[in-house]
């Protein structure tokens, strides 16, 4: 232990010695006398015996007097360069606490949590800094966020930690680490401390210890003190790993589920799985599984009614619950089932006739051109226009065979086109058009935002599209005029189109997997919509028609649009995450990970208040010998 002080040794002693000489030269100045005249000097001689005899002893009494002024001086000087004690440094350590809060800090270990023991580990960690230590409190899940700036007030990092809670996603180690290390980057003596769980599986790749200048692919650890400090003891677990729902394509009244259940754990167990729609309890079996084995349970044919949230649990049949609850509910929402009606304009189209048929979930009502109106639309989901083309675009969605100039433009016409670029989008999904005979198409002309489904080398024969917020698709050529209708692509595709009018998207996903941006349908091409999820409402930001939510929570998320909610649901659905068996050693780019030093301070305790303390102690004692009359 060593004590420091802000100034010299030599500037400090001749401050000390200025200071005391001024004091005792107030102290003999004190004791000077003044010259007085007494008559009767007979009467005082007695008097002046009796004083010689004590005269020593008053001597030594002054001298106690100065030696406790000049003490009571070097305890205020000191307390005014404020010394520190503690290992002299000229600066400090610079700490990255990596405090895990993923979903697998939910896990039990007896009668605590595991976020709980890494709470007590950082707090420990966190006490133990010096003055001179600067630390920052990074949270590790699927994001790295970083709760403060470098801090030296260890009171405020406490109170952050005892503020952290585990979110329902896995952690990214490597994301976090590379937080870390930009935020070390320039300072002096840096360190990063990781205090989790260590289930942290194939994030070693991602990790160098030598400096990698201009590689984005990697987490450079160059030159970084990287320590671990484990937790967790609890490595039995059973969950659902995966859950989804999907109707039928052919009968949207019925759908089929799929739910996987893994045993994590080290012993044979058995669980019962317990299926509900809505609060009503669907199925109910027992399932066996060995250790490491995953059982995955189809359900086909299910229907009825109209609740459109799903849920599966799994339970122990016997013995104590779950250490970790979270995979044991997963959650699934039913894509909404849509009944359209649709009106065709044609003069005889019996093939456009029977294909829209074969869709039991459309209504289809049938109009010649000669009886079109402006607004003979309205109560109908779509229009279909086969090789008519009204003045104006109707107020729903339509789909055009051979359109004129609505609702794009045309420039010229091709000659027995072949198809050559067939772009991904939802109206080309599952079809091929390439080996299609056409005599002849119009060439369109797309505008803003439109997007091109089909070329005939470089020109556009089929287009989609918005006008005025109305969906539309336009196929250059007209349907007597190809063998598009008597092949098997011409009803999937007709079922595309009303699908992508009705925002009856068979690849949206209405189960997310939680730690993930999800893009979701939000009724509108930008802005924001509101959430509402299992923690709360929150603002989403829109873009391109589609929402971005961050899922942090496992359950079922609602976005209000203008036409009605949008739900999906979300669930863990990891398994390497639901492997909750704590690891007690931590390798990183085949390196492996020591727990931290012990710390200690380091010019971290100021010592003035103890001298300010002794100074008023001494001034006390002064006082009351003074009117004791011990020194005086």
């Amino acid at each position: 232990m060593s004590v420091t002080f802000p100034l010299t040794p030599q500037t400090l002693a001749w401050l000390a010695a200025g200071l005391g000489g001024l004091v005792v030269v107030a102290y003999v100045l004190k004791l000077r006398r003044r010259r007085q005249e007494i008559p009767f000097s007979k009467l005082w001689q007695r008097v002046l015996r009796e004083r010689d005899s004590s005269t020593w002893w008053r001597r030594l009494k002054r001298l106690v007097s100065l030696a406790l002024q000049l003490a009571f001086l070097a305890l205020l000087l000191g307390a005014a360069l404020d010394p520190q004690i503690g290992e002299a440094r000229t600066s400090g350590r610079n700490v990255v606490v990596i405090l895990d809060a993923s979903a697998s800090m939910k896990v039990r270990e007896g009668d605590t949590t595991r976020i709980e023991l890494a709470k007590r580990e950082a707090r420990k960690l966190l006490r133990g800094l010096g003055g001179a230590d600067a630390a920052l409190l990074l949270k590790m899940d699927a994001q790295a966020t970083a709760l403060t700036r470098f801090e030296t007030d260890a009171a405020r990092l406490l109170a952050l930690v005892d503020r952290v809670l585990p979110t329902d996603t896995a952690a990214d180690l490597p994301r976090a680490l590379a937080a870390a290390a930009d935020a070390l980057r320039g300072r002096s003596d840096p360190m990063i401390v990781i205090v989790g769980d260590g289930a942290y599986r194939g994030a070693q790749k991602e990790i160098v210890w030598q400096p990698a200048p201009g590689r984005l692919d990697v987490v450079d650890l160059s030159g970084i003190d990287v320590r671990f400090v484990p937790v967790g003891e609890v490595d039995r677990n059973v969950g659902i790993v995966a859950f989804n729902v999907r109707r039928y394509f052919q009968n949207k009244l019925s759908y089929e589920m799929l739910v996987e259940v893994e045993n994590l754990g080290p012993d044979p167990v058995t669980e019962k799985l317990s299926l509900y729609s809505g609060a009503e309890a669907i199925d109910t079996r027992t399932l066996s599984l060995a250790p490491g084995e995953r059982q995955r349970q189809i359900y086909p044919d299910l229907g009825g009614g109209d609740e459109r949230t799903l849920r599966a649990h799994i339970e122990p049949a016997s013995g104590p619950p779950d250490a970790f609850p979270l995979d044991d509910t997963a959650w699934a929402l039913l894509p909404e089932r849509k009944k359209q009606k649709a009106l065709v304009v044609t003069a005889d189209n019996l093939y456009l006739e029977a294909a829209l048929l074969l869709d039991a979930n459309l209504t289809v009502d049938k109009l010649r051109p000669a009886a079109w109106t402006p607004g003979a639309e309205t109560g109908y989901d779509a229009v279909v226009f086969d090789g008519f083309t009204p003045a104006a675009p109707p107020s729903v969605p339509a789909l055009y065979f051979h359109p004129t100039g609505v609702p794009v433009a045309t420039r010229g016409e091709i000659v027995r086109p072949d198809i050559t670029e067939l772009a991904e989008h939802p109206v080309t999904r599952w079809v091929t058009l390439v080996d299609v005979n056409i005599d002849k198409a119009s060439v369109l002309v797309p505008g803003d935002g439109d997007a091109i489904l089909a070329k005939s080398v470089r020109e556009p024969i089929a287009v989609a599209g918005t006008r005025g917020g109305t969906k539309f698709v336009a196929f250059g050529f007209a349907l007597d005029g190809t063998d598009l209708m008597l092949r098997v692509a011409f009803p999937v595709l007709l079922m595309n189109v009303l699908d992508w009018f009705a925002g009856d998207d068979a690849e949206l996903l209405t189960t997310y997997k939680t730690g993930r941006v999800w893009p979701i349908p939000a009724g509108q091409e930008t802005g924001e919509v509101t959430v509402d999820g299992p923690a709360g409402a929150f603002r989403a930001p829109v873009q391109d028609g589609r929402a971005r939510v961050f899922g942090a929570y496992a359950g079922v998320y609602k976005v209000e649009r203008a036409e009605g909610g949008l739900g999906v649901a979300a669930n863990l659905a990891d398994p390497l995450e639901s492997n909750i068996k704590p690891e007690r050693k931590l390798v990183l780019g085949g390196r492996a990970i020591e727990a931290p030093p012990a710390f200690h301070p380091s010019l971290s305790r100021s010592i003035w208040v103890y001298l300010v303390l002794a100074a008023l102690l001494l001034s006390a004692v002064e006082w009351v010998t003074y009117h004791r009359r011990v020194t005086v």
